[in-house]
């Protein structure tokens, strides 16, 4: 039990700091999942390694971004919908389209 806590109240920490930082117009809704959820989900759909997490806010809807990397070393964006956890989409990524996405940011 104190290994789950451990592992949460860190993403709780960044998550909290990130919504002061921005606002109350930019609060998540209360009934998303937590990250540990949404990672084990991301895990599944593909297996690897995670590079990079996000929530964020797209197009009114809040989404996990998942950047996993393979046994090939390729790039792999899985989104999750926060709320829900379903797989909104999923897709390979070169390391350009990745800094691209970045960049748009």
């Amino acid at each position: 039990m104190n290994s789950k806590l451990s592992y949460a109240v860190p993403y709780i920490l960044v998550v909290v700091g990130a919504l002061l930082s921005f606002g109350a117009s930019f609060v998540p809704p209360g009934d998303s999942l937590f990250f540990p959820q949404a990672e084990a989900i991301a895990l599944k759909t593909y297996r690897g390694q995670i590079a990079s997490e996000k929530l964020i806010q797209e197009k009114g809807r809040w989404i996990f971004s998942f950047d996993l990397r393979g046994k090939e070393k390729r790039l792999h964006e899985v989104i999750l919908d926060a709320r829900t956890g379903k797989v909104l989409r999923q897709q390979d990524e070169t390391v350009e389209q990745a800094a691209q996405e970045v960049a748009a940011r």
